[in-house]
């Protein structure tokens, strides 16, 4: 059974030079988090952060053939951040998936650090297989402390099944972006 490696591929829309995994068929690959943490400087002036790269891969599990997984990278583009509270501006993201598999995104949500929605997109798009990268324009305050961050959290499924590949090689998966202000 093939399973998945890395492959980077940079993309010269807002990552500059930060590389995206992109799935093939090869040996095995690291682990990857279905979430990342980041954390703002408190200031009035606006910011931007790159998130460090989050996923899903099932392509090591035996019933599960090269290429079930998916990442994600977010670029944050910050307002006023305080103590207690970040202004999103908006958020851009790359999503990867495998060379023949396409990827559907459910939604996309910004939550407060109570439990509460912020901005939620609805409205699922899909994307084809490799890069590709979506803004979502939000211009609303989250709350958010040192401890208990604010979220952007990414709903997705593979959409291809391949021939012979059980249902939880693609399932339906949430990753997690949390923001943080710095003190």
């Amino acid at each position: 059974m093939k399973t998945l490696t890395k492959k980077t591929m940079l993309s010269t829309t807002a990552l500059a030079s930060a590389a995206l995994t992109v799935f093939s068929a090869g040996s095995a690959q690291a682990a990857i988090k279905p979430g990342t943490t980041d954390v703002a400087r408190v200031s009035n002036a606006g910011q931007t952060i790159t998130t460090g790269l989050a996923g899903i891969d099932k392509a090591h599990q035996d019933t599960c053939k090269a290429g079930a997984g998916w990442n994600a990278r977010v670029t944050w583009k910050l307002g006023k951040v305080t103590r207690t509270s970040i202004r999103v501006k908006s958020v851009k993201i790359s999503y990867s998936v495998g060379e023949t598999r396409k990827l559907a995104v459910g939604s996309v949500v910004l939550g407060h650090n109570t439990g509460g929605t912020v901005f939620s997109d609805p409205y699922p798009y899909s994307n084809r297989a490799g890069l590709t990268t979506r803004s979502h324009t939000i211009n609303k305050t989250v709350k958010a402390t040192k401890r208990k961050p604010g979220s952007l959290g990414i709903r997705a499924s593979l959409m291809n099944r391949k021939p012979g590949e059980m249902p939880w090689c693609t399932p339906d998966t949430w990753l997690y972006f949390y923001i943080k202000p710095n003190r």
